[in-house]
């Protein structure tokens, strides 16, 4: 086999394997965006239900305080007032 046919084949197997990498790039590319999109709803909704779960504290709190009861512990072992 001459150089130039050996550069040639050489070059040939080089560019399949460029473009490979290139689709596996792409694909991961489109995994990365679905995580990121996942994550952002995931944030908005961990956001909803601590919003909802402070809310829901204190409108205990606020029964316990109207019924004369004792006040509750939250969440961190703390106790509320």
């Amino acid at each position: 086999m001459d150089p130039s046919s050996f550069l040639r084949h050489q070059n040939t197997k080089l560019s399949a394997q460029l473009e490979e990498k290139r689709r596996e790039h792409k694909v991961l590319q489109e995994k990365l965006a679905s995580f990121e999109g996942k994550e952002q709803e995931y944030a908005q909704t961990l956001l909803c239900v601590n919003r909802l779960w402070g809310e829901l504290s204190h409108d205990l709190q606020h029964l316990c305080t109207s019924a004369a009861l004792p006040p509750f512990a939250d969440a961190n072992g703390g106790v509320e007032d």
